[in-house]
């Protein structure tokens, strides 16, 4: 096939590691000036850029613009449900509300709801407590939308049961246990949360099964033919095949000898320079395999959302040069539209990126979920503004251009969006231990020489001579990993082993005490010895390789750099829509 043969469906479309002109920097007199004629400036740009933009006019119509938190307590996303603290949760939800958010964001991960993925944890009490946090929130005038299927979860660790990936392939191949557990979770939560009025509606994202998009590329061949077949892709690809020129199939002997298969036995899942024919035909697979999960999962909860995936996805051309497809939207499939956003939308490989540079990254990505502000339903579920997750090398806007940044993307997001979140209200460490809190009691953990008590509204570990405690979760290997013994009172000694790695240190007076380990993967758990000096007592036990940083609140709850900014969103940012759409996408709980 000649190289200037159009592809299918290849828009002129970037991504990420594109790289885009420097854009001449915007004066920003307005820092000079203090807060309070921020504030002031920040309307009038707001009315300015909405008035310049392509967006069609609008008509308000009432509803709440929303103004997210992702809520993980004192905790993690991964660990939430194990150590959640109903008693902390009021005082977190006042804190919210005073920042000017009035939504929060919960994950709903399908091992910590559901009774057939495990029989070690307390299936009830997390729907109990899920109950709980939505009325309480409605106590603080707070709405609630639901992230169903989160993929990553402590729970994983202490079982056999899938992981979020080996669950995501399963449901993506259509097998009946997983369905079966997938569909018990959505019919519950629809039962339940049409009784309480916090509830605005559930999502899930291409994030929690990216498996087809991002993994099963990359699997050896063996395993590649058999998804292949029961993914259902040699399916499509035999309707590909007979309604296409066998011209564009044949690049090479590879492509050739699976093709001219006439049962299509040998056809993988194609690798990530594949030709450019076969690979566009997978990633339209890949997006059919989501729109059918959202299809099946709407006949259960008809007001469910959709996280559409941003980024392109690179087809290598004959030539050697890339060409980006973009993922479908799933314009009439949904009732409403969420997405993702950060600096490295468009940005080239570097540390930092100017505010000028950031809005219009910001906008492009706007303009794209929205179809140039067409579609109305739609919510930044994720704005992160700053993201420091690992390896995926987040450039941060300039101190400098922060401000700047933030008042202007206030405007973008009131003329293009219904709404936004942030993922990291709060610093967490993306801990590995389950119930490293104690709130289930010891749920999780095989213990001998202590018991737990009570103390100011929180569980704590009392150590009588010698404590051992072990649990069976999985440490990944990383460059560094931590390991602390929070809410410390005593003395003694504390022995840590990992795998055949072991550490000692002694305790004093400190409320925390931390260690680190090096480069340690272990699937024989995590082994933890205190020796008491003197009444030792603890309320908690981490192991991480991650503190992932938003910085609006530290890990202890202390303001940082982003507090401020984050409110003058919140403050900058409308009280309701305004939408050309007479449609509301809120649920009627009346």
């Amino acid at each position: 096939m000649s190289s200037n043969v159009p592809l299918p469906n290849l828009p002129a479309c970037r991504r990420s590691s594109t790289v885009r002109p420097r854009n001449r920097p915007l004066c920003r007199l307005w820092c000079a000036f203090g807060l309070a004629l921020c504030l002031t400036a920040g309307f009038h740009i707001a009315m300015h850029h909405m008035h310049d933009t392509s967006a069609a006019s609008t008509l308000c119509r009432g509803d709440m613009f929303i103004k997210a938190a992702h809520y993980f307590g004192d905790s993690s996303p991964t660990s939430f449900w194990s150590d959640v603290s109903v008693s902390s949760a009021a005082q977190h939800f006042l804190q919210i509300k005073e920042d000017g958010f009035n939504t929060v964001i919960l994950l709903v991960p399908v091992a910590d709801f559901v009774s057939s993925a495990n029989g070690l944890i307390n299936i009830e009490r997390r729907w109990l407590t899920l109950q709980v946090l939505m009325n309480m929130c409605n106590d603080f005038d707070l709405k609630v939308i639901l992230r169903v299927g989160y993929s990553e979860s402590t729970t994983h660790g202490l079982t056999t049961v899938d992981n979020g990936m080996r669950r995501c392939r399963r449901m993506l191949m259509n097998d009946s246990d997983a369905w079966l557990e997938w569909n018990s979770l959505v019919s519950r939560l629809r039962d339940m949360v049409f009784s309480i009025p916090s509830y605005l509606f559930s999502f899930i994202t291409w994030e929690d099964f990216s498996c087809a998009l991002l993994h099963w590329p990359e699997g050896a061949e063996k395993e590649r033919i058999a998804w292949a077949a029961n993914s259902g892709f040699r399916r499509f690809v035999f309707y590909d095949f007979t309604n296409t020129s066998t011209d564009q199939w044949r690049q090479n002997e590879r492509d050739e000898a699976a093709i001219l298969d006439p049962r299509f036995e040998s056809l993988p899942i194609p690798l990530l320079n594949a030709t450019p024919h076969l690979r566009v035909l997978y990633l339209k697979f890949v997006n059919h395999l989501w729109r059918s999960l959202v299809h099946r999962t709407r006949s259960l909860m008809p007001e469910l959302g959709f996280e559409s995936r941003l980024d392109s996805e690179p087809v290598v051309l004959p030539n050697g040069q890339l060409q980006w497809w973009r993922n479908e939207l799933l314009e009439h499939d949904v009732a409403v539209r969420c997405g993702y956003w950060s600096p490295s939308y468009l940005a080239s490989p570097v540390l930092k990126v100017t505010a000028e540079q950031a809005l219009n990254s910001l906008k492009v990505a706007l303009e794209y979920y929205t179809v140039y502000g067409s579609y109305t339903k739609f919510i930044l579920d994720q704005f992160n503004f700053q993201d420091n997750t690992p390896d995926m090398g987040i450039p941060s806007i300039t101190n400098e251009g922060l401000n700047e940044f933030i008042v202007r993307s206030a405007a973008l997001l009131e003329t293009y969006s219904s709404g936004y979140g942030i993922w990291a209200y709060r610093n967490y460490r993306q801990t590995v231990v389950h119930n490293g809190y104690f709130e289930t009691g010891m749920e999780g953990w095989n213990m001998t020489g202590c018991c737990l008590l009570r103390h100011q509204g929180a569980n704590v570990l009392k150590v009588k001579e010698k404590v051992v405690l072990s649990q069976s979760t999985i440490v990944n290997m990383c460059s560094k990993q931590t390991f602390c013994l929070t809410g410390v009172a005593g003395n003694g000694t504390v022995n840590i082993t990992v795998g055949l790695n072991e550490r000692i240190f002694q305790l004093s007076q400190l409320p925390e005490y931390c260690i680190q380990f090096q480069n340690i993967r272990s699937s024989d758990g995590l082994f933890v010895t205190v020796y008491d000096g003197g009444h030792i007592t603890f309320k908690g036990i981490q192991f991480f390789c991650h503190e992932h940083h938003f910085d609006m609140y530290g890990v202890a709850g202390e303001k940082l750099s982003n507090f401020k900014y984050v409110r003058l969103l919140n403050a900058l940012l409308p009280a309701s829509i305004c939408s050309t759409s007479g449609s509301s996408f809120l649920v009627d709980n009346a």
